[in-house]
């Protein structure tokens, strides 16, 4: 290398796919956690449901967490363990087939985070889009 010039900076070593998701489920549950609506929108994006019901535009997505976020009253008391995740076989291997009410999820097309909430299990849906991964589902 010449003198007087500085070495181009390299590019950050790419993170394995299952870390990458692991970390955004991660910050999603800590900012339902502490009722941060920027932060969960951050992850979420429209279509998206909740337990079985599609909000269809960001805007619904963010009145809907806005509304849940208000009415949850434990949300102080409940601390994140962890996060695992899962494919669909997965999930039915180890839990059994989904809740009829979550039958317009689409299931396969996506990878599950379960978090852990003090030991209560909260699920989320997520998919890899043009802005990393995005939540398309929440089930609690």
């Amino acid at each position: 290398m010449p003198a007087g010039t500085t070495p181009s900076p390299q590019p950050a070593p790419k993170k394995p796919v299952d870390e990458e998701l692991s970390e955004s489920a991660e910050r999603l549950l800590s900012a339902i956690l502490s009722r941060d609506l920027n932060g969960i929108m951050a992850y979420c994006r429209a279509p998206f449901f909740f337990e079985g019901k599609q909000v269809g535009t960001d805007a619904e997505v963010r009145k809907r967490w806005e509304a849940e976020l208000s009415t949850e009253a434990t949300l102080e008391r409940l601390r994140l363990v962890g996060v695992e995740l899962r494919s669909y076989d997965e999930m039915v291997a180890r839990f059994g087939k989904p809740p009829e009410r979550l039958a317009s999820w689409p299931m396969r097309s996506g990878t599950f985070a379960v978090g852990n909430l003090s030991g209560h299990a909260v699920i989320s849906l997520w998919r890899k889009g043009a802005r990393g991964w995005e939540a398309i589902g929440f089930h609690d």
